[in-house]
Parts: structure tokens; C-alpha cells; sequence
């Protein structure tokens, strides 16, 4: 019963993310909003972390990645890995296209359509959090970002600033949550984005 299983502990990973912020984060300097949508009631993305100016899209994902791929040493099984489960098509979203559509929505939509804590940002930071350990492993990040990089162009989206994708893991965000109790997620984020500009170590080297 493999797609029960997956929709009922999908919605049970963004409650967690949620009660981390709720439980840990400083409100001063981040506004978690859960399950953010449009004024038609469509959802924009997982979460929305407001950090002053900048706005924080997650996508939260549970997909797992299997043994045989994890180890394998096959970048061919790696790929169609990160392919269906985190990338997806433009016609069946995962993590990065979804993102993708949500950042598109920001210049193509009415602003009265859009969430009302997105009204004042002037800076998009697209991350994907995964369950899996794999978010915040060697050069999967590298990978996800150059697929995002590839849908769109930033000069399109002035003067809003669009940052490179992040992903990190759920491990990785649950280790951040001490220094989140005194500064902004943005920080933690485009630090990681300015000191390894190929996104290529782990998140927390």
C-alpha cells in the first residue's frame, strides 16, 4: 500500500518541520507560515519562512532513497533518482518544478493573488528540505540547483532577487534549530549559498 503510506506521512513530515519552527525558531527574525495558498486556495508551496525582506519557499519531501541507488556508485541510477523525486516535469511537479511554478507565480500573478506575506519581499530563497539524508549529501545540491537554474532567467524577475536552490535534510534543519533561536534562517541559507558557490559539500561541512 505504498501510495496510503506516502500520502499520510507526506502531511505528517510538514507538520514536524512546522513544530520546529514553533517549538525553537526566534519569531523576531523568522515567520513560519504552513501550507501558504493563494487567494484561490491553491497551495503556493509547503512553507513560506519570512526573514525580513526575503522569503523562503520549502518544498518538503519524504522520498527515500534506495539502497541499491544510495551506494551504488551508478550516477545513471542517481539520476533518474533525483529526476522523478525531486526534479519532476513540468507537467508532474516535484521539489524543483514546483518551486520553479511558485517563483514564476510571483511575476505572472496579480499581486492581489498572491499570499499577503509575500506583499513586501524583495528576495526568494527556493530550498528543498528531504527526509532523507540525501538533502544535505555531496553534490546532490550542485545537481538540483543546475536544474533549476536551467528553467528560468533572473534578469526576467527584476527587481526581485532569486537566489540558488538550497537542499538540505531534515537532520541538517533540526541541527539548526539552536542558532535559529537568536538569528534568521536567511542567514544560516545564504551562508551556505556564499562559501561554496558549487554547492557541492555537504550541507554542514
Amino acid at each position: 500500500r505504498k501510495d496510503p503510506y506516502l500520502s499520510f506521512w507526506g502531511p505528517v513530515f510538514e507538520d514536524y518541520l512546522a513544530w520546529l519552527f514553533e517549538s525553537y525558531v526566534s519569531t523576531k527574525y523568522n515567520t513560519y507560515h504552513s501550507s501558504p495558498t493563494y487567494t484561490d486556495g491553491t497551495e503556493v508551496c509547503d512553507a513560506i519562512v519570512i526573514c525580513g525582506g526575503t522569503a523562503i519557499l520549502i518544498e518538503a519531501k519524504i522520498a527515500t532513497c534506495n539502497i541499491k541507488t544510495k551506494y551504488s556508485g551508478d550516477y545513471e541510477l542517481m539520476k533518474k533518482y533525483l529526476e522523478s523525486k525531486l526534479v519532476g516535469t513540468p507537467t508532474k511537479r516535484k521539489g524543483v518544478w514546483q518551486l520553479v511554478k511558485a517563483i514564476e507565480n510571483l511575476k505572472t500573478k496579480p499581486t492581489a493573488f498572491l499570499p499577503p506575506c509575500l506583499a513586501k519581499v524583495n528576495k526568494i530563497i527556493p530550498l528543498i528540505v528531504t527526509k532523507d539524508e540525501i538533502g544535505s549529501s555531496f553534490f546532490i545540491n550542485t545537481y538540483l540547483n543546475e536544474r533549476f537554474e536551467s528553467q528560468f532567467k533572473r534578469k526576467d524577475y527584476l527587481p526581485l532577487v532569486i537566489t540558488p536552490l538550497v537542499t538540505m535534510s531534515a537532520g541538517s534543519m533540526e541541527r539548526a534549530m539552536r542558532p535559529l533561536a537568536k538569528m534568521a534562517f536567511s542567514t544560516i541559507l545564504e551562508n551556505r549559498i556564499t562559501t561554496d558557490r558549487q554547492l557541492g559539500r555537504p550541507f554542514e561541512a
